[in-house]
């Protein structure tokens, strides 16, 4: 139920996000960039799991700060929160 209330809704142009964003959670910092078509999801462990289960296709990523995964996971949720909806 909690996952539920949780879910967030991406736009996705041609398989990649509409513009770029960037988000922290505590000691990270997360920066996701639209890629061309073909290029694949060019992102560390966390942040490539999140995408793929996003249905994300093609992203490009940089984190900086803290490693932690679960800390990258909560950055990246807030970063696809952040995208601007047309």
């Amino acid at each position: 139920a909690r996952a539920e209330k949780r879910m967030v809704t991406l736009e996705l142009k041609d398989g990649t996000i509409p513009n770029q964003v960037q988000a922290s959670f505590k000691g990270a910092t997360i920066r996701l960039r639209p890629a061309r078509p073909g290029t694949g999801i060019i992102a560390g462990g966390a942040i490539r799991t999140v995408a793929n289960l996003a249905g994300v296709k093609d992203l490009v990523s940089k984190t900086y700060g803290s490693s932690n995964r679960i800390s990258n996971v909560w950055a990246t949720l807030k970063a696809f929160q952040s995208i601007k909806k047309r």
